[in-house]
């Protein structure tokens, strides 16, 4: 009796050592999927997943493979296989993911028919089949409407979202996203969640300049999130878009809240920033500017302080045309904080505003140059017209390199008097479409770039830039509402550059075949030369004369000789010609 008793007890000591260990095996996958699933939803691309995220998933794969080979039928069969299903989806492989969830929701007595459709859904919304990933949550939708028990209505709710993001993919209107993603986080449970929907929400609605619906959305998040982090950046946003909707009070009441409540302090620096711009953006720009310098004072060194002195070079640049105080605050950009946000777009100010005052600085010097040359009578307009725009605006050109213009003058002291006036000229003429350019293209500033391009088109006929300043000033012109005064300009350049890239251009804004009069010229010496020869060789040579940079010139030159050795037999001719 002892013996079968003892029997009796080892055999309940195995069984119970086997289901302990795949017990042991199931409850260490369930382990490292929930840990690695936190770290996927944080990403927002699962390509840059890292390795220890990949492992914890291969490691969950791992053990449900042994659970369903060493214990084919076990309780947590239907368990494992989903576990490793989603396991699969997370690493991207969907179509291994679906093959195992199918097999749960071709089981009809699985207690996971409802989850698994949600995720057999995902599975065909990420391989593109998104008709049957609509249909499987439109079923869904009706099954869970029967019982919006908790469990049920948190797959509600990340089945709206999977709606959400299969619109999203697929272009639809955006309100029709938002509802969906609204829907979705007020059915989640899980705060987390809530927050994570709400977010993409937010960002979707701000980016289609949707502020009212994004401020809603914020609002949530300050609701509902359990993160400090998130809660604060929803404060600051909520502060931007009363700001961008210019709900002025609203913004100054959330921004004095904030800074009343202690436990906001950390971002002190960003609310000030915030309130510094709402003054800005009322025209209270005194008080603006105060409230810049305040934060570089109060909170040096910071990526706040550094985006202070990037407003402060743009309100020099912008509102007060002052450049040397504009050039000091974007200088500062990296002295407050070297890997600033804004460190890239100061520096780009920087070279505009050297730039320009190089420019301004060698314009100057040319002028005195030609002043100085007695035999160039025209030129003398040129000088006086733009020099009050040259000195117009508030500029430190000191420390300025000259170099160009002193190489310049230097080797031009051997030329005559009046080959330097002409190269000087030219000179004078391409400083003044770059100066131009630099007005219209970086600082936006039209009205000081079209007087200096008009100069450079009536006085300085010879440059090479004229017809590319012709059609830079009709472009500036059409941008302003002067289409009458574009027209002008584009019509001249047609008339005196016909050839030229930018007639091209304006031939074809205006829909019309582009008219090459050198070619015309070349078809009708070659027609001529049949009946005659004489009128042929004629129009080659007015091509080479009149037109010696264009493509048909050389073969006018070849042409011209074929017909004299030829035609004509006139070897010496053709040689010479």
């Amino acid at each position: 009796m002892k013996t079968i008793i003892n029997i009796s007890i080892s055999i309940f000591l195995i069984i119970t050592a086997g289901a302990c260990v795949y017990f042991n095996t199931y409850y260490n996958a369930i382990e490292n999927f929930e840990v690695a699933e936190k770290e996927v939803l944080k990403l927002e691309d699962i390509s840059k997943m890292n390795k220890s995220t990949v492992d914890k998933l291969n490691k969950t794969i791992d053990k449900c493979e042994t659970i369903l080979d060493k214990y084919p039928d076990t309780k947590y069969k239907d368990d494992a296989l989903f576990l490793m299903g989603r396991a699969y989806f997370y690493k991207g492989n969907y179509s291994k993911s679906k093959q195992l969830i199918t097999q749960l929701t071709e089981n009809e007595t699985s207690t996971l028919k409802n989850e698994s459709q949600l995720w057999l859904a995902k599975c065909n919304w990420k391989l593109y089949d998104y008709e049957t990933a609509d249909l499987l949550l439109n079923q869904l939708k009706i099954k869970l409407s029967k019982n919006l028990s908790k469990q049920n209505k948190n797959l509600l709710a990340h089945s709206f979202n999977i709606k959400a993001e299969i619109f999203l993919e697929n272009k639809m209107p955006v309100d029709s996203v938002l509802f969906y993603y609204n829907k979705s986080g007020d059915n989640y449970k899980n705060k987390s969640d809530k927050t994570r929907v709400y977010e993409k929400a937010a960002d979707l609605s701000f980016d289609n300049s949707l502020y009212s619906e994004s401020l809603n959305f914020h609002k949530k998040i300050v609701k509902y999130s359990p993160d400090a982090e998130k809660v604060e950046k929803s404060h600051l946003n909520i502060v931007h878009l009363y700001r961008l909707q210019q709900e002025w009070e609203e913004s100054d009441k959330a921004i004095k809240n904030l800074l009343a409540d202690e436990k906001y302090f950390q971002i002190n620096p960003d609310i000030y920033l915030e309130k510094a711009k709402l003054y800005e953006d009322q025209k209270l720009l005194d008080d603006a500017y105060d409230g810049y310098l305040f934060i570089i004072d109060e909170y040096p060194k910071t990526e706040s302080s550094a985006e202070a002195a990037y407003q402060l070079g743009m309100m020099q640049l912008k509102v007060e045309k002052n450049y040397t105080s504009a050039l000091e605050f974007f200088e500062k950009v990296e002295e407050e904080k070297k890997l600033s946000s804004f460190a890239k777009e100061a520096k780009k100010w920087e070279k505009g505003i050297n730039s320009l005052f190089s420019l301004k600085t060698q314009i100057k010097n040319v002028s005195a140059t030609l002043d100085s040359l007695d035999t160039l009578q025209t030129i003398t307009p040129v000088v006086a017209s733009n020099e009050t725009l040259i000195d117009s605006t508030s500029v430190d050109t000191t420390s300025v390199d000259t170099t160009t213009v002193d190489l310049m003058i230097v080797d031009f002291v051997e030329a005559t008097e009046i080959d330097r006036a002409e190269e000087f000229q030219l000179l004078y003429g391409d400083l003044l479409f770059s100066l131009g350019g630099l007005f219209a293209f970086q600082f936006n500033e039209p009205d000081s770039a079209i007087p200096l391009l008009d100069t450079l088109i009536h006085l300085i006929t010879n440059s090479p830039k004229r017809s590319q300043a012709m059609y830079t000033l009709s472009h500036l012109l059409s941008q302003m509402g002067e289409g009458d005064k574009s027209k002008i300009y584009k019509d001249q350049l047609l008339v005196e550059y016909p050839t030229s890239e930018y007639a091209q251009n304006i031939f074809a804004e205006r829909g019309e075949e582009f008219f090459d009069p050198i070619l015309e010229i070349f078809k009708n010496a070659e027609s001529a030369k049949d009946e005659n020869i004489d009128e042929s060789i004629k129009l080659y040579l007015s091509i080479t004369h009149e037109y010696p940079e264009s493509e048909y010139s050389p073969a006018a030159l070849m042409a011209i000789g074929d017909i004299y050795d030829n035609l004509l037999g006139n070897l010496d001719s053709s040689i010479t010609s």
